[in-house]
């Protein structure tokens, strides 16, 4: 079953906060709150969100469907670091997100990285956890403890990624930006996805 990019915006979302009504998802993933009235009656329809009082909370349904592309994109792990706006002199929010089992040419890390620029992102580190346990930023002969060691210690204790597991920081507004521009990049690396809508 594919879903719109929206409809994973506000999966991710509610799986992300837990319950939460319109105005909440609608301030959090910079999308109107009619459209989200109509994501949310979708998503209800297909069985992936219940909705009552207190706002609407994920399924089952939900979560497998979430799971799923999350493996489409080879996610293993996320966390919003909003320190990475500081170091990358941008506005709004930073998620960073583990890329896990994905083969990558790193002579394209600027094309891939400009398919996130062009989806509305800030900025966009793209790196990769070395065998040393440093964190290489790609496209350049840095690493990300050159610039702030502390940085480097929460995407290892928050993430745990693994040796070899890219490491891709993307900033922007909205948490609807950050995914667009993490839907486009992995879009650009496999040309195909199953479940979601491009």
């Amino acid at each position: 079953m594919k879903i719109s990019l929206n409809e994973f915006t506000i999966l991710f979302l509610l799986k992300l906060h837990g319950r939460a009504g319109r105005y909440v998802l609608s301030s959090l993933s910079g999308i109107s709150e009619g459209i989200v009235r109509r994501i949310l009656e979708e998503l209800k329809s297909k069985e992936m969100i219940e909705s009552g009082k207190g706002g609407s909370k994920i399924t089952e349904k939900g979560i497998e469907v979430l799971e799923n592309i999350f493996k489409e994109l080879h996610l293993a792990n996320f966390t919003r670091i909003d320190e990475f706006c500081k170091l990358l002199n941008c506005d709004g929010m930073c998620m960073t997100y583990v890329i896990r089992d994905l083969k990558l040419d790193e002579k394209n890390v600027i094309l891939i990285r400009d398919e996130a620029i062009r989806s509305g992102a800030h900025a966009v580190l793209i790196t990769r956890l070395n065998s040393d346990y440093k964190i290489k930023i790609l496209g350049t002969d840095y690493f990300l403890e050159n610039f702030n060691e502390e940085l480097k210690e929460q995407v290892i204790e928050k993430l745990k990624p693994r040796v070899d597991d890219y490491v891709f920081i993307i900033c922007g507004n909205t948490y609807s930006t950050i995914l667009r521009a993490l839907i486009r990049m992995m879009y650009y690396l496999k040309r195909r996805f199953e479940y979601i809508l491009i």
